[in-house]
């Protein structure tokens, strides 16, 4: 979690020198040592400058330009969260508990939008003004021997308060004046999960004073939490092009830079690459990429290609002396290779989101394939840490934007040279679920192997489509689907042309009841015309790719116009 923020500080070009605490503890005990009993004699004089110390170092995150540490405040862009469908700025957690009226809330968001960041934030402005023992906790730290109320006393030693018996500590956590600040809820092991949910309800009945804020991406997870009483969610905003120019000045970036960056981004030309940008870590790649392209890619393909050139190669010409030290002890070029390799593999076995298990069996899977050898624990340092273009989100490996995933699968099996492989997939889809989940790759493929798509795919499925239904009569496709019952087809859907082939036939059906009693009332004529459309569109792409290919794909060409039958 706290690795994918500190991508926003990459080339971040100064630092603040003095603390941006000071004395935070100090503050904490003036303000609680005339609410709780004898509070000033639980932390020892002695110890203050210690936990001062450790307040401070919690308050830093590393970077990636650089192996020292910054201070928080330095790099940070200030997040938002939606509130009644407007974004707005959150500086304390006061105000999130205005805007809900509860003291129990989860802010949400995606791998890289800074949930961390956020919630780490808003714990050290807590010391600004001290009304409270805000005491902020990892709950990927919660064990089957380590509970959650374990791990709140953890918190209290950690801020020098030493729990002298369960009284004091019943006293202190009952008075209102402790701030929970539970940061990744989707990082804690599905082993103890129940038991978390469990203590947190049990803290929330028994201590209904306390401030309960924690963060956790979308999910099961977060939706179990949901059902705890008084528990509600805000999500935070994703960037907007607003937003571009503060966070690169956040980040250092040149104000000429950023500006030339920001108008390209904003053009027409880059309307695609600008769908994919809308993450401080997804901004903060794209940065890396103009520096060293001086230009913005014309579209993601683009984009993505030179992403991995950068992170593999220029990023670390930019530093004189110095040569990564991959832990596969891998070549960039075989780094690269593996990697793609794993996103075909992880799109088979998984989602793009994985645990270790499917880490691990995609990991496999990629070295079987691509016959390049290293270790998991060295591939997964070298995928998060060094290239970047996956994150630690709780208990799973979490590709930084789905599109990731999909385009370097697709990149993959374009320049793949075992024929017989790249013509099985792109023959494998017999189901709307494995189309639904391979529609984006397809669609990078029609760019990137354009000559295979149609050669494999397109072609091959509408012969399919040919052997069932006479495409040169879309009274047949018609007919065919309302002879094979139209109303349940849709379950039976066997490949994506014939679930567009079904869309046509409803298009203009209309909804009936007669006597209680639900049936569909066509417009023959117009849903024929929708299908007669859409096999001269199928058919003239068809042709058109085969013609912009030319000799290297007349063989497709004469088949299309042989046999005396003309598509």
């Amino acid at each position: 979690m706290m690795d994918i923020q500190t991508l926003m500080a990459d080339q971040a070009a100064s630092v603040i020198s003095a603390q941006l605490i000071k004395k935070p503890i100090e503050s904490v005990i003036d303000f609680l040592s005339g609410k709780i009993k004898d509070f000033t004699k639980i932390i020892l004089p002695n110890e203050i400058p210690e936990i001062n110390a450790r307040i401070d170092e919690a308050g830093k995150v590393r970077t990636i330009s650089s192996q020292s540490k910054v201070n928080l405040k330095e790099v940070y862009y200030p997040a938002k969260i939606i509130v009644n469908k407007k974004r707005l700025v959150i500086d304390s957690v006061s105000e999130l508990e205005e805007y809900s009226s509860r003291k129990r809330i989860a802010l949400t968001g995606v791998a890289g939008q800074g949930k961390s960041f956020l919630i780490k934030y808003l714990w050290l402005n807590e010391f600004d003004d001290p009304k409270c023992m805000p005491l902020f906790l990892n709950l990927r730290d919660i064990k089957e021997e380590v509970g959650l109320f374990s791990l709140v006393k953890q918190g209290l030693a950690f801020m020098g308060v030493r729990v002298v018996d369960e009284d004091f500590f019943k006293e202190l956590m009952a008075s209102g004046y402790v701030k929970l600040f539970l940061d990744g809820l989707d990082e804690v092991s599905l082993d103890v999960f129940h038991e978390l949910l469990r203590d947190i309800s049990i803290l929330a009945v028994e201590y209904p004073k306390v401030t309960i804020l924690v963060t956790s991406r979308p999910g099961v997870l977060l939706e179990r939490l949901s059902s705890i009483p008084d528990f509600t969610s805000f999500e935070i905003a994703k960037l907007e092009p607003k937003d571009y120019l503060g966070f690169l000045n956040k980040i250092g970036t040149d104000d000429g830079v950023a500006n030339k960056l920001i108008s390209s981004l904003n053009s027409n030309a880059n309307n695609k690459v600008r769908t994919v940008v809308d993450t401080p870590l997804m901004l903060t790649l794209l940065v890396n990429v103009y520096g060293c392209h001086q230009k913005i890619p014309d579209n993601i393909p683009d984009f993505y290609r030179q992403m991995l050139h950068v992170l593999s190669y220029m990023h670390d010409s930019l530093k004189p002396g110095f040569v990564r030290k991959w832990a596969t002890s891998l070549t960039p070029e075989e780094i690269n290779t593996l990697f793609e390799t794993f996103c075909y593999a992880s799109m088979e076995c998984a989602s793009n989101s994985l645990d270790l298990d499917k880490f691990s069996d995609a990991f496999n899977k990629a070295k079987s394939i691509s016959g390049i050898n290293c270790t998991l624990p060295g591939f997964r340092t070298d995928v998060v840490d060094a290239l970047c273009l996956m994150v630690k989100d709780g208990i799973y490996l979490t590709f930084i934007h789905t599109s990731i995933q999909e385009f370097f699968c697709a990149f993959f099996i374009s320049h793949s040279k075992n024929e017989d492989f790249v013509m099985r997939f792109y023959q494998s889809f017999d189901s709307l679920d494995r189309f639904a989940k391979f529609d984006q790759v397809l669609r990078f493929l029609e760019s990137i192997d354009s000559e295979r798509y149609y050669k494999y795919y397109i072609s091959y499925w509408f012969d399919r489509l040919s052997e069932e239904f006479n495409l040169d009569d879309p009274d047949n496709v018609f007919d065919g689907f309302i002879a094979k019952d139209f109303l349940n087809i849709h379950k039976k859907i066997d490949n994506p042309l014939k679930f567009k082939m079904l869309v046509a036939v409803l298009a203009y059906a209309k909804h009936v009841e007669n006597n209680g009693v639900y049936s569909y009332e066509f417009d023959k004529k117009l849903s024929v015309r929708y299908i007669q459309d859409y096999i001269n569109e199928l058919n003239a792409s068809i042709k058109e790719n085969a013609r912009l290919n030319g000799k290297r794909n007349m063989a497709l060409l004469e088949m299309l116009n042989g046999g005396g039958r003309d598509r």
